[in-house]
């Protein structure tokens, strides 16, 4: 997760596998206006293992995941 401060309305970016294969890899974030509304894009339908990276740069978050650690890195989702 990353997080523009810690207060509860604040601009948010969390990527997760879930426990089944039926919601798989999320990318949720909730963009800029305080107590905004959540966003999320679904990623494929699988489940752990799987490396999962939120990259930072600048103002935008991008959300990747990959399946072993010789696979490259897929890109599911960004957010400015």
């Amino acid at each position: 997760m990353i997080r523009n401060h810690n207060l509860p309305d604040g601009a948010h970016a969390s990527l997760f596998a879930t426990p089944t294969a039926d919601k798989g890899i999320v990318f949720q974030r909730r963009p800029g206006s305080p107590a905004g509304q959540s966003v999320s894009t679904s990623g494929p339908k699988i489940t752990a293992p799987v490396w999962l990276r939120l990259s930072r740069d600048g103002n935008t978050i991008s959300a990747y995941y990959r399946t072993t650690t010789a696979s490259p890195w897929t890109l599911i989702g960004t957010e400015t």
